[in-house]
């Protein structure tokens, strides 16, 4: 080898052989390939390649006739092999195989590169996919499954690839599958921004199993193409959930039914009782209908936590605007908005609600004027509602910021319980300001 190209050959980032392609023993080896084996070139030198193989044959065993003409045709062929250092450590390496002439000879050059940070992390990566408590997959917009996680077995029982190719309709319930596409459809719309939802998948057991999914476009990643999807497992829950919503409308209905001859039996009292009765009969009445006001509130809460619905876009202007004018205000007409002309929100269908919840109890309790502004940075939108009475009670707002009861802490109306319920599961917060001159209530949700 002449000085120029062993210049060349020992400054070469990468480790380098040179075998004879007879018997494959090393010729030659610059100092990176030494480095990297932990070797002399003397030591190697005359040695056959599988001296830095770690097991098994060596990477120039398969290179029969053929195989040479195919590499003289073609250029290099590559692989990945585990080959091991002086010092008897391990490691990944590529090696690229190709002819070269060497001192008048046909020779074989071997470029070897360690690998085996990548290929731990590819380990790490797959063992990861493997048990991960989720499926993750990759489709394409009309839901053709590119790739699928190891762990579809686990939750499902399908074999990786037989199912890769396949459409995810031809495994979503028939009353699921429009759903899942038009999430698709958001997505591929949407690069980079989440699309959540359910939908029912079968199991090759024959079961169907509920499944929470998380779609996000990466058709403009090159290293993607196409939309990746976490879907986690939540049949339990949504078995959970339906138990406890049997029981509370079996409660409900019994509460129902019981007030019902309680307030019957009122009435009968204030109608035939002295006065002392009457007064009586009246408070009754009037608990019996706050309970059943709690009773429908409560299943309002239950409605919004067990719920399948997820959080969309709105324009919370249009919204404030239908609360406002559904509310009672007939006492208190002077409900100041003082509205831009749009303001986004991302959050759950029922906020309308929550947002007539607090406007009903501000006039409630405010004495004449109820203020509602809006106001958007550039990732939330934040409603203000104020009125001037007396304020609501510490033990209500504590509680619900603290989001806990107990026996010495808690609140006596669900009203703002459930306010609260749907802005926390519209990913936003909920905030009281009392002071001397009144209440506000200020509810700040993402526009995203």
């Amino acid at each position: 080898m002449n000085e120029h190209y062993r210049t060349i050959f020992e400054n070469v980032a990468d480790g380098l052989v040179i075998h004879c392609p007879d018997s494959g023993d090393i010729v030659d080896a610059n100092s990176s390939f030494c480095d990297l084996t932990g070797y002399d070139r003397e030591q190697l030198v005359g040695e056959p390649s599988e001296t830095v193989v770690a097991d098994g044959p060596s990477y120039l065993d398969d290179l029969d006739d053929e195989e040479l003409v195919t590499i003289r045709r073609d250029g290099a062929a590559f692989d990945e092999w585990e080959l091991t250092r002086a010092s008897g450590v391990r490691f990944f390496a590529q090696v690229h195989i190709a002819l070269v002439e060497f001192d008048g000879r046909e020779r074989i050059l071997a470029n070897v590169r360690d690998v085996t940070e990548r290929k731990r992390q590819s380990q790490r990566f797959q063992a990861l996919l493997e048990n991960a408590m989720a499926i993750i997959a990759v489709f394409q917009p009309d839901g053709t499954i590119e790739y699928v996680s190891p762990s579809v077995e686990r939750f499902l029982g399908y074999d990786q690839a037989s199912i890769l190719g396949d459409t995810i309709t031809s495994y979503v319930h028939e009353d699921d599958r429009a759903a899942l596409l038009e999430r698709l459809r958001v997505a591929e719309e949407n690069p980079g921004e989440p699309v959540r939802g359910e939908e029912r998948l079968h199991h090759a057991n024959g079961n169907w199993r509920v499944f929470e999914s998380v779609a996000n476009s990466q058709l403009d990643n090159p290293a993607i193409e196409g939309i990746v999807v976490n879907a986690r497992d939540i049949t339990g829950r949504r078995e959970r959930d339906n138990q406890l919503k049997v029981l509370d409308r079996l409660l409900r209905h019994n509460i129902r039914n019981d007030m019902n001859v309680v307030q019957g039996t009122a009435e009968l009292m204030a109608e035939h009782g002295d006065e002392t009765v009457v007064d009586a009969a009246e408070r009754i009445l009037h608990m019996t209908d706050e309970l059943l006001e709690t009773v429908e509130k409560e299943r309002e809460i239950v409605d919004v936590l067990g719920g399948r619905t997820s959080v969309r876009h709105f324009d919370l202007v249009d919204l404030l605007r239908r609360a406002a004018a559904t509310v009672d205000s007939s006492s208190h007409p002077d409900i100041r908005l003082d509205l831009p002309p749009t303001a986004q929100v991302c959050a759950r269908p029922e906020i309308e609600r929550g947002l007539q919840e607090l406007l009903e109890n501000a006039l409630e309790h405010g004495s004449a004027t109820v203020t509602v502004t809006v106001e958007q940075s550039e990732s939330t939108t934040v409603v203000e509602i104020r009125d001037d009475g007396p304020g609501i009670p510490d033990t209500e707002t504590a509680a619900i910021e603290e989001g806990d009861i107990d026996a010495l802490s808690h609140g006596s109306g669900m009203g703002l319980w459930l306010v609260s319920y749907i802005v926390s599961e519209s990913g936003g917060t909920l905030e009281f300001d009392t002071g001397s001159t009144g209440t506000t209530v200020c509810v700040t949700l993402p526009r995203t």
